[in-house]
């Protein structure tokens, strides 16, 4: 699913523009607010699941920037809201991290993208 496509699904906004064009395809999600935890959980991942994933969460720190780039997520998507400070969009831009934000709460969000087609690892 493309960028964009997200972006309508979850009527969110991209806060990052111009990092990937807005046709650049994303197919796996992961959510959680414990950076530790997707560190956990994802270092057994299937081979190619972050590089062409997305990682929800509502953490706005820097931490989230980091984890995303450990694991080469290629997208983070900011629910509840929240906005990254300056600094964590910077960041993101040094990283060539994607950051799209939702004001829609974690579960609905990924309700949303599952239903349109965005894979987890149980579908794996």
């Amino acid at each position: 699913m493309t960028v964009q496509k997200i972006i309508e699904v979850i009527k969110g906004k991209e806060l990052t523009p111009s990092i990937q064009p807005a046709n650049f395809e994303l197919k796996y999600a992961f959510s959680g607010d414990l950076m530790s935890d997707a560190l956990m959980v994802l270092r057994e991942a299937p081979e190619g699941f972050c590089e062409a994933g997305i990682l929800i969460t509502g953490n706005v720190t820097m931490q989230s920037i980091r984890t995303a780039e450990m694991l080469d997520f290629a997208a983070i998507l900011i629910t509840r809201g929240k906005i990254p400070s300056p600094q964590v969009l910077e960041q993101a831009y040094a990283s060539g991290i994607i950051v799209l934000g939702t004001n829609d709460v974690s579960f609905s969000t990924c309700g949303k993208l599952h239903h349109a087609g965005i894979k987890g690892l149980s579908d794996l």
